[in-house]
């Protein structure tokens, strides 16, 4: 039970943080939502937290789970505790894999400096939305028309902050420039 109750107290504080740090109320609300189902998928069979917040857990997690991007938050959580030094270890994300194309442009992108290594991260996301969406409409990249640029934008805003959006939207008329230039 003093285990749930520390994960109960990170949790708590790590919100606290959320707030401190500006984050938008959708954000903090949300991350609570997802925490609170995360704390009850683990239930209190786990007991430090090394142990629940590590990639097999997450993982875990994040199959069993039928929230949309369920682990945000709790990659959230543990990055916060790791800089708090309440966790060992860092879990690491395994990136999602993009095709070809998607991956010469991170990587050309980072390379000659159009793209920080800090926000890189956040260009894999859009181009990883992207493509989904893309996939799920029945479309190629080659077949995408700027209605189909619209329409995805428009798709994806309800899940983000306006702040969000307009990152996503800088990341793919990055991408979407570049295709045109090669």
């Amino acid at each position: 039970m003093a285990d749930n109750f520390c994960l109960d107290k990170a949790v708590s504080d790590y919100l606290l943080w959320l707030i401190d740090a500006g984050y938008a109320e959708s954000t903090i609300y949300r991350y609570e939502r997802t925490l609170i189902h995360f704390q009850n998928h683990i239930g209190s069979s786990a007991d430090s937290l090394d142990v629940i917040l590590n990639n097999e857990t997450i993982a875990t997690y994040e199959n069993e789970s039928t929230l949309k991007d369920c682990t945000v938050s709790v990659w959230g959580l543990a990055k916060y505790l790791f800089r708090q030094e309440k966790l060992t270890e860092l879990p690491s994300r395994t990136p999602k894999n993009l095709p070809v194309l998607y991956e010469t442009y991170l990587s050309e992108s980072q390379t000659n400096g159009l793209i920080s290594a800090q926000r890189i991260a956040g260009c894999r996301k859009t181009l990883v939305l992207l493509s989904g969406w893309l996939t799920g409409q029945g479309y190629k990249l080659q077949q995408l028309r700027i209605e189909h640029v619209d329409r995805f934008l428009n798709e994806i805003s309800k899940n983000y902050a306006p702040v969000t959006m307009q990152s996503r939207r800088t990341f793919l008329r990055g991408f979407l420039n570049w295709l045109y230039q090669n």
